[in-house]
Protein backbone atom coordinates (compact mmCIF):
# COMPACT_ATOMS: atom_id res chain seq x y z
CA UNK A 1 0.00 0.00 0.00
CA UNK A 2 1.21 3.71 -0.85
CA UNK A 3 0.41 6.04 1.63
CA UNK A 4 0.84 9.99 1.63
CA UNK A 5 2.13 11.44 4.89
CA UNK A 6 1.45 15.18 5.48
CA UNK A 7 3.52 16.28 8.44
CA UNK A 8 5.71 19.45 9.12
CA UNK A 9 7.44 17.95 12.07
CA UNK A 10 10.69 15.78 10.37
CA UNK A 11 11.14 13.70 13.56
CA UNK A 12 7.27 12.62 13.85
CA UNK A 13 7.39 12.06 10.00
CA UNK A 14 10.33 10.10 10.46
CA UNK A 15 8.85 7.87 13.05
CA UNK A 16 5.29 7.38 10.60
CA UNK A 17 7.63 6.37 8.15
CA UNK A 18 9.37 3.92 10.01
CA UNK A 19 5.79 2.59 11.21
CA UNK A 20 4.41 1.83 7.59
CA UNK A 21 7.95 0.52 6.50
CA UNK A 22 7.59 -2.13 9.24
CA UNK A 23 4.47 -2.94 8.28
CA UNK A 24 5.94 -3.33 4.30
CA UNK A 25 3.85 0.05 3.26
CA UNK A 26 5.02 2.60 0.93
CA UNK A 27 5.15 5.90 2.05
CA UNK A 28 5.61 9.69 0.27
CA UNK A 29 6.06 12.28 3.17
CA UNK A 30 5.86 16.11 2.27
CA UNK A 31 5.02 18.94 5.03
CA UNK A 32 3.43 21.19 3.36
CA UNK A 33 -0.54 21.43 2.27
CA UNK A 34 -0.13 22.89 -1.06
CA UNK A 35 2.46 19.90 -2.23
CA UNK A 36 0.39 17.34 -1.20
CA UNK A 37 -2.51 18.67 -2.86
CA UNK A 38 0.03 18.43 -5.89
CA UNK A 39 1.48 14.69 -5.12
CA UNK A 40 -1.78 13.40 -5.00
CA UNK A 41 -3.37 14.25 -8.23
CA UNK A 42 -0.53 13.08 -10.07
CA UNK A 43 0.58 10.13 -7.70
CA UNK A 44 -0.86 6.82 -7.27
CA UNK A 45 -1.60 6.46 -3.42
CA UNK A 46 -4.17 4.38 -1.34
CA UNK A 47 -4.90 6.87 1.46
CA UNK A 48 -3.21 10.00 2.97
CA UNK A 49 -2.39 10.60 6.97
CA UNK A 50 -2.97 14.75 6.94
CA UNK A 51 -2.07 16.13 9.79
CA UNK A 52 -4.64 19.23 10.39
CA UNK A 53 -2.00 22.15 11.54
CA UNK A 54 0.11 22.71 8.72
CA UNK A 55 2.63 25.81 7.76
CA UNK A 56 0.90 26.90 4.25
CA UNK A 57 -3.19 25.36 4.56
CA UNK A 58 -4.59 23.31 6.86
CA UNK A 59 -5.47 19.49 6.36
CA UNK A 60 -8.81 19.98 5.41
CA UNK A 61 -8.45 22.91 3.20
CA UNK A 62 -5.96 19.99 1.47
CA UNK A 63 -9.37 17.60 1.16
CA UNK A 64 -11.66 20.09 -0.17
CA UNK A 65 -9.02 21.00 -3.26
CA UNK A 66 -8.91 17.35 -3.67
CA UNK A 67 -12.38 16.78 -3.50
CA UNK A 68 -12.78 19.75 -6.05
CA UNK A 69 -10.20 18.56 -8.32
CA UNK A 70 -12.25 14.88 -8.44
CA UNK A 71 -9.18 13.02 -6.63
CA UNK A 72 -11.19 10.78 -4.19
CA UNK A 73 -9.17 8.85 -1.67
CA UNK A 74 -9.61 7.89 2.57
CA UNK A 75 -8.14 9.94 5.32
CA UNK A 76 -6.77 9.56 8.25
CA UNK A 77 -6.11 12.64 10.15
CA UNK A 78 -3.54 13.42 12.96
CA UNK A 79 -3.71 16.43 15.47
CA UNK A 80 -2.16 18.07 18.76
CA UNK A 81 -4.77 20.36 18.92
CA UNK A 82 -6.75 18.37 20.75
CA UNK A 83 -6.80 16.18 24.00
CA UNK A 84 -7.47 12.48 23.11
CA UNK A 85 -9.42 12.08 26.72
CA UNK A 86 -11.30 14.66 26.11
CA UNK A 87 -15.48 14.56 24.25
CA UNK A 88 -14.34 16.80 22.09
CA UNK A 89 -11.80 14.80 19.97
CA UNK A 90 -14.61 12.54 18.56
CA UNK A 91 -16.42 15.74 18.03
CA UNK A 92 -14.08 17.43 15.97
CA UNK A 93 -13.21 14.17 13.50
CA UNK A 94 -16.59 13.98 13.10
CA UNK A 95 -16.43 10.06 12.98
CA UNK A 96 -13.23 10.41 10.77
CA UNK A 97 -10.46 7.87 11.11
CA UNK A 98 -7.97 9.95 12.85
CA UNK A 99 -4.68 9.47 15.39
CA UNK A 100 -4.08 12.31 18.01
CA UNK A 101 -0.56 13.07 19.01
CA UNK A 102 1.26 12.08 20.56
CA UNK A 103 1.00 8.90 17.68
CA UNK A 104 0.79 6.02 19.64
CA UNK A 105 1.69 2.92 16.87
CA UNK A 106 -1.29 0.40 17.77
CA UNK A 107 -3.42 3.41 17.29
CA UNK A 108 -2.04 4.36 13.65
CA UNK A 109 -2.28 1.27 12.48
CA UNK A 110 -6.21 0.48 13.53
CA UNK A 111 -6.87 3.99 12.48
CA UNK A 112 -5.34 3.34 9.00
CA UNK A 113 -7.33 -0.17 8.74
CA UNK A 114 -10.70 1.91 10.03
CA UNK A 115 -9.89 4.32 6.95
CA UNK A 116 -9.65 1.87 4.25
CA UNK A 117 -12.66 -0.78 5.41
CA UNK A 118 -14.97 2.45 5.75
CA UNK A 119 -13.43 3.47 1.86
CA UNK A 120 -14.23 -0.43 0.83
CA UNK A 121 -17.52 -0.05 2.06
CA UNK A 122 -18.78 3.16 0.56
CA UNK A 123 -16.55 3.53 -2.56
CA UNK A 124 -15.77 6.58 -1.84
CA UNK A 125 -14.46 9.15 0.48
CA UNK A 126 -17.70 10.97 3.02
CA UNK A 127 -15.29 12.98 4.57
CA UNK A 128 -17.10 16.24 5.99
CA UNK A 129 -15.65 19.72 8.27
CA UNK A 130 -17.05 18.21 11.65
CA UNK A 131 -18.32 20.99 13.85
CA UNK A 132 -15.97 20.80 16.25
CA UNK A 133 -13.10 21.97 13.88
CA UNK A 134 -15.18 24.80 12.71
CA UNK A 135 -14.39 26.37 16.03
CA UNK A 136 -10.55 24.91 16.57
CA UNK A 137 -10.07 26.28 12.48
CA UNK A 138 -11.33 29.70 13.71
CA UNK A 139 -8.14 29.66 16.37
CA UNK A 140 -6.65 33.14 17.10
CA UNK A 141 -3.21 33.73 14.85
CA UNK A 142 -1.86 33.99 18.28
CA UNK A 143 -3.11 30.95 19.21
CA UNK A 144 -1.68 29.72 16.16
CA UNK A 145 1.67 30.73 16.39
CA UNK A 146 1.92 29.04 19.54
CA UNK A 147 0.97 25.92 18.44
CA UNK A 148 3.70 26.26 15.76
CA UNK A 149 6.02 27.23 18.69
CA UNK A 150 5.05 23.75 20.58
CA UNK A 151 5.63 22.23 17.14
CA UNK A 152 9.02 23.00 16.80
CA UNK A 153 10.15 22.50 20.62
CA UNK A 154 12.80 19.53 20.09
CA UNK A 155 14.58 19.45 23.05
CA UNK A 156 13.79 19.10 26.82
CA UNK A 157 15.47 18.52 30.26
CA UNK A 158 13.46 15.99 32.38
CA UNK A 159 13.95 17.60 35.74
CA UNK A 160 14.24 14.03 38.07
CA UNK A 161 17.59 13.60 39.91
CA UNK A 162 20.24 14.99 37.90
CA UNK A 163 18.33 16.46 35.50
CA UNK A 164 18.35 14.32 32.23
CA UNK A 165 18.23 15.99 28.58
CA UNK A 166 16.54 14.14 26.25
CA UNK A 167 14.67 14.56 22.68
CA UNK A 168 10.91 15.44 22.21
CA UNK A 169 9.54 13.37 18.92
CA UNK A 170 6.47 15.18 18.87
CA UNK A 171 4.39 17.98 21.29
CA UNK A 172 1.32 19.59 21.46
CA UNK A 173 -0.75 21.54 24.06
CA UNK A 174 -2.03 18.50 25.83
CA UNK A 175 1.21 16.25 25.85
CA UNK A 176 4.09 14.96 23.83
CA UNK A 177 6.44 11.80 23.14
CA UNK A 178 9.93 11.74 24.12
CA UNK A 179 12.89 9.70 23.07
CA UNK A 180 14.77 9.15 27.04
CA UNK A 181 18.20 9.31 27.43
CA UNK A 182 20.03 5.84 28.10
CA UNK A 183 20.87 7.12 31.09
CA UNK A 184 17.55 6.46 32.43
CA UNK A 185 16.27 3.05 33.24
CA UNK A 186 13.77 3.46 35.29
CA UNK A 187 10.61 5.74 34.09
CA UNK A 188 8.41 7.24 37.21
CA UNK A 189 4.79 7.41 36.13
CA UNK A 190 5.08 11.35 37.05
CA UNK A 191 7.93 14.15 36.71
CA UNK A 192 8.53 17.76 35.31
CA UNK A 193 9.61 18.05 32.00
CA UNK A 194 11.51 21.78 30.49
CA UNK A 195 11.22 22.54 27.17
CA UNK A 196 14.32 24.21 25.22
CA UNK A 197 12.69 27.50 24.53
CA UNK A 198 11.67 27.86 27.84
CA UNK A 199 8.14 26.56 29.09
CA UNK A 200 7.98 23.72 31.98
CA UNK A 201 5.14 20.87 32.05
CA UNK A 202 3.91 18.25 34.74
CA UNK A 203 3.96 15.38 32.87
CA UNK A 204 1.93 11.91 33.39
CA UNK A 205 3.29 8.63 31.98
CA UNK A 206 0.96 7.78 29.32
CA UNK A 207 2.80 4.90 27.52
CA UNK A 208 6.32 3.34 27.29
CA UNK A 209 8.40 1.59 24.40
CA UNK A 210 11.58 0.77 25.08
CA UNK A 211 12.80 4.33 24.51
CA UNK A 212 10.23 6.19 23.86
CA UNK A 213 7.53 7.86 26.32
CA UNK A 214 4.32 8.80 25.33
CA UNK A 215 3.40 11.96 27.97
CA UNK A 216 0.18 14.11 29.12
CA UNK A 217 0.68 17.33 30.68
CA UNK A 218 -0.86 18.11 33.60
CA UNK A 219 -0.56 21.73 33.76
Amino acid sequence: MQILNVEDDALSARAVELILSQEGHGCTTTRLGADAVELAQRGDYDLVLLDVMLPDIDGFAVIEQLMAAGVNLPYVMTSGLVDPDSSFAALAFGGTPHVVKPIDRNNLLAQIEAALAAWRDNGQNSFRVAAGWTKALQLPEQDRRQHRRFSTAKKATILEGPGLHCTVTDISHSGAGIRLPDEWAQCPQAFDLRLSSGPSHSCRTRWRDRDRLGVSFSS
